[in-house]
């Protein structure tokens, strides 16, 4: 009876495993551009990389924060964001400073979280300087750009071996200036223009996606979350 051949199983390591201390670095690298590559093709086919951030290198990709949160479920990764700080000048609110904190293997109690691995924790400010102009939107971006930056601190070298820059897109200063909302609303607006684009958007004239609202019409077009600030805009515009 002839020798059956022995078959050896490689060992597969979970996606998480190159953040494990334990494990050999020449292993982690191994899962990790595996990681890198399945995570660049994602990101092009989910358009959550920006481009033109950077003037002297426009071809470079800058990875919305949205893409980092993907990367970071991958990892096993949960995170926690505050609003630490209420910015005033003269008693008025003119911004938010948020805290953002990753965590692996967390405690949750209660819908909170308190305890686990702490991977990194960044704080971050967003004001009325930028595009923001109500209190929800200044203190969501806040928290997006906190976000960004912990995600950065722990997982940018991935980021990076997936071909895209470390820096999440909205740490770019160039990020407000090409955001769809940044308008200037001390132009007197071609009212004949505004009522059409306002009938076709907000009042669905026209459009024959009757299942989707003027907002899933906008974040269609222009990106996810920029809907309602378009929306304040052309409202302002037409005085509605």
């Amino acid at each position: 009876m002839e020798n059956s051949p022995v078959i050896v199983q490689q060992e597969t390591l979970p996606d998480n495993s190159i953040l494990n201390p334990e494990i050999p670095m020449r292993k982690k690298l191994e899962v990790a551009t595996d990681v890198a590559d399945c995570l660049s093709e994602f990101l092009k086919t989910q358009n959550l990389v920006k481009y033109g951030l950077n003037k002297k290198n426009p071809e470079k990709g800058y990875v919305l924060v949205e893409g980092w949160e993907v990367l970071g479920t991958m990892m096993g990764i949960v995170p926690e964001t505050k609003i630490v700080e209420e910015i005033k000048n003269k008693n008025q609110t003119i911004g938010f400073k948020a805290r953002a904190t990753l965590y692996l293997n967390p405690i949750i109690e209660n819908g909170e979280i308190v305890g686990g691995t702490m991977l990194s924790t960044a704080e971050a400010y967003a004001t009325r300087d930028g595009w923001q102009i109500e209190f929800f939107s200044m203190a969501s971006m806040a928290q997006t750009r906190a976000l960004g930056k912990s995600y950065r601190m722990a997982l940018s070298w991935i980021i990076e071996m997936a071909g895209y820059e470390s820096t999440p897109a909205e740490e770019m200063p160039a990020f407000e200036n090409s955001h769809p909302s940044n308008i200037d609303l001390n132009i007197k607006p071609d009212l004949k223009r505004g009522e059409k684009c306002y009938n076709t958007i907000i009042k669905k004239e026209d459009f024959k996606g009757d299942k989707d609202s003027p907002e899933d019409i906008l974040n269609y077009a222009i990106g996810k979350g920029y809907a309602k600030t378009v929306i304040f805009h052309l409202k302002s515009y037409l005085e509605v």
